[in-house]
């Protein structure tokens, strides 16, 4: 489940929430106990795992030169 911000108009608490997203938008705060919380807009964290780095085929020229496209350079090519 999605975790939630809110923020309480009431007492001014700001606290998280794990809900549904059918659920999302209702929340009592846990600090006075009002039903009339706000969801906030909350910023997102992407976690990768796994990461490698795998070479790609090189075409015989490099990065600088303006002949360069879609990856074919020979450069780096981050995979999860």
């Amino acid at each position: 489940m999605p975790l939630y911000e809110y923020v309480c108009p009431d007492c001014e608490q700001p606290f998280e929430k794990r809900a549904s997203i059918a659920q999302a938008d209702h929340a009592t705060c846990p600090n006075c106990g009002s039903d009339q919380t706000k969801r906030q807009l909350s910023r997102i964290a992407l976690q990768f795992q796994n990461m490698s780095v795998i070479p790609l085929k090189s075409s015989g020229h490099s990065c600088a030169s303006s002949s360069c496209c879609g990856g074919g350079c020979g450069g780096h090519h981050h995979v999860n």
